[in-house]
C-alpha cells in the first residue's frame, strides 16, 4: 500500500456524514472510536491511501487501539474488516446507513437476492441489543455507572449477548452487575454472565425475586460456615457435596441451625473422628424415628447412660457395704490380737 500526497498544499474538500451516524451511533461510542472512524472516512472521501498505522500516527495511540475501534463499528454494524491474509491486517469498507436501515426495514420479494441480502448483512443488524440505541445507551450507561469505568469493545459484545441471550432487561444486568463487582468483589464480565445464566436455571424473572433469592442464599450460606465452624473448619468454604448434605437436613429432614449445631456439639463429645458422614447416618436415622430437634435427641439419648451411671454405682455401693459388714463381724478383742500376731 503506498502514501500519496494531493497536489493542492491545502485541501477544501467536504466530508459527507450522514446524520444518522451522529444521532443514532456516536452517543454509544468512545472519542477515540468516533475519531477512527470519522478520519477513515475522510482518507475514503479525498480517495487518501492510508491504512491502520496511519491513523495511528495521526491520532497519536497505537495500532492495536485502531484496530479496536474498527472491531467496535463492525460488532455494531456500519463497516466490515476484510481480513488480509498476508500482512495479518485488514481493510475496511464503509456501509451506507441509509441503506442499511432501507435493508433492515424493506423485504425483497426476490428470492435470490433476498437470500443474498440476509447473507452479506451484518449480524447485528438482527440484534435487539444494537436495534434499540435508547436501550443501548441506557444499559451501557448504567453498567459503566456500577464498574466506574468505560467497557471497552470486546465488553460492548458481551453486554450484547447478555441482552439478546440471557435477560432483555436493563435492570437486572445491572444488578449482576452489582453483585459480582460490587458486593462479591469479582470484577470479571464472564462471571456476570455466570450469574445471569444461574439466575435463569431458578426462573428468576424480575429483580425483586432475583433480592429474594439472593437474601435466601446469604443466609443459608451462613449456615454452611456455622455448620463448618461446629466440625472445626474455619479455613476454607463448602464444597458442593457438603452444601447438599446440609440442605437435605435443613430442607429434607427439617433440623432447624440452632438444632443442627447442637447435635452436632453433643456428636462431637463421644467420638473423635466426626464428619459429614458420621453426620448424615446419625441424622437419617433420626429422621427415620421422627426426630427434628435437639430436645428430642437428648431425650432418646441419655436414657442409657443414666440407667446405666445408677447400676454402675449400685454396684459400688453393694461392694461398699459388703465391705463395711465383713469388718465390722470381729469384737475389738479379736482385731487387737490379730494385729498382734500378724506384727508376731
Amino acid at each position: 500500500m503506498g502514501f500519496y500526497n494531493n497536489e493542492l498544499p491545502f485541501d477544501l474538500s467536504e466530508v459527507h456524514i450522514e446524520r444518522m451516524f451522529i444521532t443514532e451511533f456516536m452517543p454509544i461510542a468512545s472519542g477515540l472510536q468516533v475519531k477512527v472512524y470519522l478520519l477513515g472516512l475522510t482518507y475514503v472521501s479525498s480517495n487518501q491511501s492510508a491504512d491502520n498505522y496511519t491513523l495511528a500516527q495521526a491520532l497519536d495511540c497505537n495500532v492495536e487501539d485502531i484496530k479496536n475501534a474498527w472491531r467496535f463499528w463492525e460488532n455494531i454494524g456500519i463497516i466490515k474488516c476484510h481480513d488480509k491474509e498476508v500482512s495479518g491486517d485488514f481493510d475496511v469498507e464503509f456501509l451506507s446507513l441509509r441503506g442499511l436501515y432501507i435493508g433492515s426495514n424493506y423485504e425483497n420479494k426476490n428470492p435470490r437476492l433476498l437470500r443474498d441480502q440476509r447473507q452479506s448483512a451484518p449480524s447485528t443488524l438482527s440484534s435487539p441489543f444494537y436495534k434499540d440505541i435508547d436501550t443501548q445507551k441506557k444499559l451501557i450507561k448504567s453498567v459503566e455507572g456500577v464498574i466506574g469505568k468505560a467497557l471497552r469493545t470486546q465488553e460492548y459484545r458481551d453486554l450484547s449477548d447478555m441482552y439478546d441471550h440471557y435477560y432483555a432487561n436493563i435492570d437486572i444486568i445491572t444488578r449482576a452487575f452489582e453483585v459480582n463487582y460490587k458486593e462479591r468483589r469479582i470484577s470479571n464480565i464472564k462471571a456476570v454472565k455466570t450469574l445471569l445464566n444461574q439466575w435463569l436455571e431458578e426462573g428468576l424473572s424480575s429483580v425483586e425475586d432475583i433480592n429474594d433469592y439472593l437474601e435466601f442464599q446469604n443466609k443459608r450460606f451462613h449456615v454452611y460456615k456455622s455448620i463448618l465452624r461446629c466440625l472445626g473448619i474455619t479455613f476454607r468454604l463448602p464444597n458442593e457435596a457438603e452444601k447438599e448434605l446440609i440442605d437435605q437436613w435443613i430442607d429434607d429432614y427439617g433440623f432447624t441451625e440452632n438444632d443442627l449445631e447442637s447435635i452436632i456439639k453433643s456428636l462431637s463429645k463421644k467420638t473423635l473422628n466426626i464428619n459429614f458422614s458420621y453426620i448424615q447416618k446419625i441424622l437419617t436415622d433420626l429422621h427415620a424415628k421422627d426426630i427434628h430437634t435437639f430436645e428430642a435427641f437428648e431425650a432418646q439419648s441419655p436414657k442409657a447412660n443414666t440407667s446405666s451411671t445408677r447400676s454402675t454405682t449400685s454396684a459400688q455401693e453393694k461392694r461398699h457395704r459388703f465391705t463395711m459388714q465383713k469388718d465390722t463381724q470381729y469384737s475389738e478383742e479379736e482385731l487387737e490380737d490379730m494385729l498382734l500376731n500378724r506384727k508376731k
